[in-house]
């Protein structure tokens, strides 16, 4: 037979331990998972800013590649860029979140 909390974890029903119930360990794992996520938003706009940069600049800065292929291709630049910083801050962010869950299971 299942026991009422083995009924509770396949439902997916569980209640996360409260934040006081942590021991010490537990709760600057918490903070540092809270940290991830700042993170994780200063790494997309941080790519957003790049993009944007990428887009504005006039000067041939590669200058291995010729001057018209440099203009043409600077919106697959900038697109690589944001897409880079995205997938960075999806990590960063699911490593937080992953975090976040491991310490706040009751089971623990």
């Amino acid at each position: 037979m299942l026991e009422e909390h083995d009924v509770a974890s396949v439902s997916g029903n569980v209640d996360p331990a409260p934040l006081s119930q942590l021991s010490p360990l537990a709760q600057r794992l918490d903070g540092l998972a809270t940290w991830l996520y700042w993170v994780a938003g200063l790494v997309l706009a941080c790519a957003f800013i790049s993009g944007l940069i990428v887009l504005s600049t006039n000067a041939d800065t590669l200058g291995l590649i010729s001057p018209q292929v440099e203009t043409e291709g600077r919106l697959a630049v900038a697109l690589a860029v944001i897409g880079g910083g995205f997938a960075g801050a999806g990590i960063v962010a699911g490593l937080g979140g992953i975090l976040k869950a491991l310490v706040r299971r009751r089971d623990l």
